[in-house]
């Protein structure tokens, strides 16, 4: 790896030793500024910010280089230091390395050894940086969206659950997103570069629930052993969606499991839950264990449906559209505020999920720039009165009304301008002419 352009800085009270390895680092390409005592090394890290500092361990004056390590580690930007000794042992490299020092060498120094160390430094830098800018993309295309109260309220959960490693449950209907919740808590956690793993217990094999989710022997000889999702959760989260239909020896391993990571504070993973019932009629019903949904349930929150916070879903469209344009490549698109409006006032009995499909579709059958409250009756929004449909046995015929209706509508807002129509609802203008004739629709009256 290359060191041009990485500014180090060499702290030593021996200047022959700072001139050697000045003039090295120089040579390497490296951006070089030096100090001899612990305050002045104090003062030109913060104004120079180095990447890396060469800190030489026993100096002269009020700061040695251990206690130099310590004030640096006090700060945000503090540099990878490694320290320098020429009469060390093997007690002061442990404390300087506990201290946050990236390693420990001896004098005289193997350059040869330094340039590894420092582009050892560097790579894990920039895997570091790497790792966080994916866990920001993550982060951003999980966002919780919404500025309802209850949404304001979930979003100040997700950071206190964040910290804590105990277990917890996620309530609500389907569709509102709480394997969403699920993930931003994990990402708000110290797991969040380590695997985050869903299971639906609803889908898992009848009699095999042990075994997807602690693995099992081999199928036969020479084959590997399944691996189940808690070895692939290991350091990170395991999400179970539908706990409720969990069976009971997998209900008996989760429990013992729970007890031994709180006994041992072992098996670094974390468990969350996911149900759309009330778990505690399961528990009276002799189907869920009590104690497995005591454990789960002490630390919970619930997500209300979306009838119930219609406040979020200007912000939930504009964001699923959004998502969606960028995804496919295309240029953004919007909703007319008549829409907006009738979007809101929409049920969405299957929640956000059933609302994010509804744009996405609106966005694949609609070429307009901006969607009106045409463009969402004919996604298949009921707007009104149900009854209005009752008349048309077929799809077919349903669309030729609503296409007739759209387009006397359209042209009587441009007050029977067909070239101005055309332009603005995005069809030919000779293919709009045939529709007009098709449907034999009279524009001289529409002026």
């Amino acid at each position: 790896m290359n060191l041009e352009g990485v500014k180090v800085l060499v702290v030593d009270d021996e200047v022959a030793i700072c001139k050697v390895l000045a003039d090295s680092l120089r040579d390497e390409g490296c951006v070089v500024k030096v100090a001899h005592n612990g305050d002045d090394a104090l003062s030109l890290a913060k104004d120079f910010k180095p990447s890396i500092m060469l800190l030489d361990i026993w100096m002269p004056g009020d700061l040695d280089g251990l206690e130099v390590l310590e004030e640096l580690k006090k700060r945000t930007d503090c540099p990878r230091v490694i320290m320098m000794s020429g009469h060390g042992t093997i007690e002061t490299a442990v404390k300087a390395v506990k201290l946050g020092a990236w390693d420990f060498v001896e004098k005289p120094l193997s350059m040869e050894k330094v340039f590894i160390l420092m582009k050892n430094i560097l790579a894990y830098t920039r895997q570091e940086q790497e790792k966080e800018t994916l866990l920001s993309r993550l982060r951003e295309s999980v966002v919780v969206v919404g500025e309802s109260p209850h949404i304001q309220q979930i979003k100040s959960l997700i950071h206190k659950f964040g910290t804590s490693s105990s277990a917890f449950l996620i309530k609500g209907e389907p569709g509102v997103g709480k394997s969403l919740i699920a993930r931003n808590i994990h990402y708000a956690s110290k797991r969040a570069s380590r695997a985050f793993i869903m299971i639906n217990c609803g889908t898992l094999p009848q009699g095999l629930h042990v075994t997807e989710l602690w693995g099992g022997e081999a199928m036969y000889p020479g084959a590997q052993a399944k691996a189940g999702a808690f070895e692939m959760a290991e350091g990170g989260s395991l999400y179970f969606k539908n706990i409720e239909l969990l069976d009971a020896d997998a209900q008996d391993r989760l429990v013992a499991f729970l007890r031994e990571k709180e006994s041992f504070r072992s098996n670094d993973i974390r468990i969350v839950a996911g149900t759309a019932i009330d778990l505690s009629e399961k528990v009276k019903e002799k189907t869920f264990r009590e104690d497995l949904y005591i454990k789960l349930s002490t630390l919970s929150v619930e997500l209300k449906p979306l009838k119930d916070r219609k406040m979020d879903i200007e912000l939930l469209v504009e964001h699923f559209s959004q998502d969606y344009c960028r995804k496919a490549g295309l240029p953004m698109r919007s909703f007319a505020p008549d829409a907006l409006k009738l979007l809101a006032g929409h049920s969405w009995d299957g929640n956000i999920l059933e609302l994010k499909n509804f744009v996405e579709r609106v966005h694949i059958l609609s070429p307009s720039e901006e969607f009106d409250s045409y463009d969402l009756r004919y996604a298949g929004l009921i707007i009104g009165d149900q009854d209005q449909f009752s008349g048309y046995g077929t799809f077919r015929e349903a669309r030729a009304q609503f296409e007739k209706d759209y387009l006397l509508a359209k042209i009587s807002e441009f007050n029977g301008n067909i070239s101005k129509t055309s332009e603005a609802i995005g069809l030919e203008r000779s293919y709009l002419h045939r529709k007009i004739k098709a449907y034999g629709i009279d524009v001289d009256n529409k002026r």
